[in-house]
């Protein structure tokens, strides 16, 4: 979107690249953060300075979040949201892939991944 424009109510992240590209950079900070200090103090400073980096993001780019729709917290919602989809696609992934490991890519994408299998189970 041009300089100027409102981010609406139903925006997608992809529409807005910057804004997703913050969040994707602190993905693993975000995961870390929801598995082992799960509603701590810790947790929501680190949720709140998210929202202060996407706004930064957005307005660096001359974009802004409509008012009438977002306050801090709708924001943060949508960041919750942004991660909870992504993990969940990550599973339905992952079951794919175990359903069919005999499957090339999916031989492949296991294998590359194995450390993690084998630290995680």
């Amino acid at each position: 979107p041009p300089p100027g424009s409102m981010i609406p109510k139903n925006f997608f992240w992809g529409q807005y690249t910057p804004l997703e590209t913050v969040l994707r950079a602190h993905m693993e900070e975000y995961y870390e953060l929801s598995t082992k200090r799960c509603q701590s103090s810790d947790q929501q400073r680190f949720n709140n300075r998210l929202v202060d980096l996407v706004r930064a993001e957005a307005r660096q780019n001359g974009w802004d979040f409509d008012g009438s729709v977002f306050d801090d917290k709708k924001i943060r919602d949508r960041v919750r949201c942004f991660f909870k989809t992504h993990i969940q696609n990550a599973k339905k992934r992952l079951k794919t892939m175990v359903r069919n490991p005999t499957k090339r890519a999916n031989a492949r994408a296991l294998a590359n991944h194995l450390d993690l299998i084998e630290r995680y189970n």
